[in-house]
């Protein structure tokens, strides 16, 4: 038997080793050992890991039982035709990494040549700045309800980008929109409140002005097409729902959210086969003309051996998955599909330009604050005809999404229509389905004296506002001190007035420090009250609500007299991995994946997941820990998530570990007499 060849995989490789890796990050690594003829069963092997020079440890096969069938001709598209192993994260920092592969160990059967029984690959692995992401449940009423879309799914797309997306640290936090839409919105409109909510509070759930910001949809009430806010850009939304055929593991709104946040890190479409539409699998508008690979494929062939044929790996769904070099690349329209190295490595090049301009551009932003006007509305091209909605004057305020200079301006005028101010832009086009329709979404600075507000294309003025006389008027009523607010609903009311009779247009904040930080929680509101969903508000003793109104330029504001109380919930907690019943052998390595969710402190930190074994006590914390030195026996595994109030969530799982193999092939194990050499 012998070892020829060790891919390291951490989605998508090929035996080159060529796509990059990044330090940290869940890797498998998969050894291909042959045998001179015939097969040899349940064959035990082990990986030795060294990191520079220190030896980080040796782990068994992951395969099932530790051990695999040697064969003569083993096939790469059949996962356990080679041994695969589960890295320990740890063990992986940045730097040169050794791992070698030997077949036969412990020794179980008698061989011609021991001395090729061990691979060996040397690698280096890259440090990657952190992806955050803002997961915002696009609530909307359908069928005489509210329809959510369900923590599964944004458990699912979590999942999907720690596995597929060059990254090793995930940050996440849930958000929502209240009060929900009246119906199933469109994404250039969530995108649009998602504008919104970013510009509104920039740092409220992170420190940094490339946090991607997703909203997701249930498709329960309708389907909503995703769309990206510009190409790159930082925002995005899609729809979620249950999934079926190639997809197996629940929801579809995993490797759809990955796309449309692939277009915020630049990606633009991959054309794929031709069977359908002029551009191949659907209409896939603008696509990338530097794409390597034909008809949108994750590789450029298909040869198993061939050392450039790509294969992924998917673990995100707690098991492991192959993947094939016949699937497409995330950014087609076709399926079934993954991320290739194309598209990974180009993710990972974007991350890479925005992380030393993140804190400058942060300082500066936080030093630049001033009085922003705030453009929302829609264009249709190419008659250019343009649909605005209410304005907003946001005093001391930044804007971290940016703006893309192009043909189309904003421009304030005085009195006497002299220009003070003249802001290029360009607005965003899908480019989903070549749709006509395309959104504005610009925060603009603000300048004394401005009476209109016009927008042209080039040269020709296309809708003009004026400003108003007269600023709105506006007193939140309840809650306004003092009150409990229980039970499952609460509505807000508030009345509001305009001198000049036009409408208004408002918007509603939530803070739970007393006014130090806003939420905003619902935009484009009409009525004067808003009927809040209290079972997912955040718990208090500090409440306020503030209430914006706008009559189209001007603004005014007012928030709750005196603070309230919202109760506080205990958190949930979702074990992922390892599945119930799932047996180990020694060494191998065990993965235990898991998170939880609490209102008051969002998506709880490694620090708040604590693991526990019934046999050896402390395992340790985080949402994704790797052991490899589990004792025999079995294991009641808990997983306890406690909150900054101390209140607690718990779920179990119940493992074996043995100490032999147990599988691995049909045929019976045969231990071979030893044979002395030379008599």
């Amino acid at each position: 038997m012998r070892s020829p060849g060790i891919e390291v995989n951490q989605g998508v490789q090929d035996l080159n080793n060529s796509t990059t890796l990044i330090a940290n990050k869940r890797t498998v690594v998969r050894g291909y050992p042959q045998s001179r003829s015939g097969t040899f069963y349940s064959v035990p092997g082990r990986l030795y890991v060294y990191r520079g020079a220190t030896f980080m440890g040796t782990l068994a096969p992951s395969n099932s039982g530790g051990a695999i069938n040697v064969k003569s001709s083993p096939d790469r598209n059949q996962l356990n035709d080679g041994y695969y192993f589960d890295v320990p994260t740890g063990w992986l920092g940045t730097g040169n990494v050794t791992f070698q592969c030997e077949v036969n160990t412990p020794l179980k059967y008698a061989d011609y040549n021991y001395g090729n029984d061990l691979g060996s690959v040397t690698v280096n692995f890259h440090a990657s700045p952190a992806m955050n992401l803002l997961m915002v449940d696009v609530p909307y009423w359908s069928g005489g309800v509210v329809q959510h879309v369900r923590n599964f799914d944004r458990q699912r797309l979590e999942a999907w980008l720690r596995n597929a997306y060059p990254i090793n640290s995930l940050s996440v936090k849930w958000a929502y929109l209240d009060p929900p839409y009246g119906s199933l919105p469109d994404a250039g409109t969530v995108d649009n409140d998602l504008f919104w909510d970013k510009f509104w509070n920039p740092f409220k759930f992170f420190p940094d002005p490339y946090a991607r910001y997703y909203g997701m949809a249930i498709d329960t009430g309708g389907f909503m097409r995703g769309l990206a806010a510009g190409i790159p850009s930082t925002i995005a939304a899609g729809p979620t729902g249950p999934s079926g055929g190639w997809d197996t593991d629940g929801s579809y709104g995993d490797w759809y959210g990955g796309h449309e946040l692939g277009h915020t890190y630049g990606r633009a479409h991959v054309r794929g086969a031709p069977y359908a539409g002029p551009g191949g699998c659907g209409d896939e508008a603008g696509p990338d003309g530097s794409y390597p690979y034909g008809s949108g494929k994750i590789s450029p062939g298909t040869s198993p051996w061939a050392t450039n044929t790509k294969y992924g790996l998917d673990w995100s769904a707690g098991s492991l998955r192959l993947i094939t070099p016949d699937w497409y690349d995330v950014m087609t329209y076709c399926v079934p599909e993954w991320i290739s190295d194309y598209t990974y490595n180009h993710i990972y090049s974007r991350m890479i330009a925005e992380k030393p301009v993140m804190q400058a551009q942060l300082d500066q932003l936080r030093a630049t604050a001033t009085e922003h006007l705030v453009v929302t509305g829609r264009i249709v091209t190419p008659t250019d005809v343009i649909t605005l909605s209410a304005f907003f004057r946001v005093p001391n305020s930044i804007d971290v999404t940016g703006t893309v200079a192009g043909e189309y301006h904003i421009r304030l005028l005085d009195a006497g229509n002299a220009q003070l101010a003249d802001y290029a832009f360009t607005p965003n086009f899908s480019t989903e389905a070549n749709d006509p329709v395309g959104t504005i979404a610009e925060a603009v600075p603000w300048v004394t004296g401005t009476q209109r507000i016009a927008i042209w294309h080039n040269t020709t003025a296309l809708i003009t506002r004026t400003v108003s006389a007269n600023t709105p008027v506006v007193t939140v009523t309840a809650p306004n001190g003092g009150e409990i607010l229980s039970g499952s609903n609460y509505t807000v009311t508030w009345t509001a007035s305009d001198a000049d009779g036009d409408p208004l247009t408002y918007l509603l904040e939530y803070s739970t420090d007393n006014g130090a930080t806003w939420q905003l929680l619902g935009t484009n509101i009409t009525q004067t009250q808003a009927m809040l969903d209290l079972t997912r508000l955040p718990g208090t003793t500090q409440g306020l609500f503030r209430v914006w109104a706008s009559d189209g330029v001007n603004t005014a504001a007012d928030a709750s007299n005196g603070t309230f109380t919202v109760p506080s919930k205990a958190p949930s907690v979702t074990l992922i991995s390892p599945a119930n019943g799932t047996t180990y052998v020694l060494s191998q390595t065990v993965t235990f994946e898991g998170n939880a969710f609490d209102p008051e402190d969002n998506v709880l930190g490694d620090a708040q997941l604590h693991w526990t074994s019934s046999l050896q006590g402390d395992l340790g914390t985080g949402a994704l820990l790797q052991r490899a030195d589990l004792i025999t026996g079995t294991h009641v595994i808990t997983l306890t998530a406690t909150d900054s109030d101390n209140n607690t969530a718990t779920a179990t799982t119940t493992i074996i570990v043995t100490e032999e193999s147990t599988g691995g092939g049909s045929a019976p194990d045969l231990f071979l007499p030893i044979v002395m050499k030379n008599g």
